[in-house]
């Protein structure tokens, strides 16, 4: 919610090495619709491509990531784990840099339709489409927050910045529900949710299987 993101304490992401991953589990395999969330504060401003959210790799195994370009929030999805099946879209508006930001993403893959959302609205430029998505590709790759390998070196799309409240779900939110989310008041579990405020790592929702997947927190030597 909206004082989450706003007055609690968060992981650094310096754009070189910092990110989060956690290995594949089968209910990060958001087949056929999906939202994904969370508060944001890019520290640059640039316009380079930089991950949010991913599960994703550039050797024919892309599934789906919330990313920033342009100043802008984007969505990707692939059908087959190719470049040549997919369909993404960026926010009509730049998002300003410096200050938290709530991001939604979501696709409904009975359209296919994607969207983006800022701070509780919806602002979503043209959809770009090839070939065919309709669903989405199930990755072997790891979950990962503030890092994605989808075109290029992992090192060049390394977030810059804050990232907390993420939240990982398998149905697609409305605008409403999204609206209140950003305002604090929307309270449903989602699939996944890593609060990234000082615990760090841990998984508050447990999936109905009772387990927390944890987080990772990697400070590696850029690639």
């Amino acid at each position: 919610g909206k004082l989450e993101g706003l007055s609690l304490s968060s992981p650094i992401f310096d754009g070189a090495n910092d990110y989060f991953t956690k290995t594949d589990e089968s209910s990060f395999d958001l087949t056929t619709k999906f939202t994904l969330s969370c508060w944001a504060k890019r520290t640059v401003n640039d316009t380079a491509w930089e991950y949010v959210i991913s599960k994703t790799h550039h050797t024919s195994r892309r599934a789906y990531a919330m990313y920033v370009q342009d100043k802008k929030l984007g969505v990707y999805v692939s059908g087959d784990g190719s470049s040549s099946n997919r369909g993404y879209v960026k926010s009509a508006s730049e998002f300003t840099y410096n200050i938290w930001n709530h991001f939604v993403v979501t696709y409904d893959g009975s359209g296919p339709t994607l969207k983006t959302y800022i701070n509780g609205v919806e602002d979503t430029d043209t959809q770009t489409s090839s070939g065919t998505w309709t669903s989405v590709y199930n990755s072997s790759d790891p979950l990962a927050i503030g890092q994605g390998n989808m075109e290029v070196s992992p090192s060049v799309d390394i977030f810059t910045g804050n990232i907390r409240d993420v939240r990982v779900d398998d149905r697609v939110y409305s605008a409403e529900q999204i609206a209140s989310l950003y305002s604090g008041s929307y309270n449903v579990t989602p699939k996944h949710w890593w609060k990234l405020d000082g615990t760090v790592d841990d998984d508050e929702a447990d999936s109905g299987t009772g387990t927390a997947y944890t987080m990772t927190k990697v400070s590696a030597p850029a690639r």
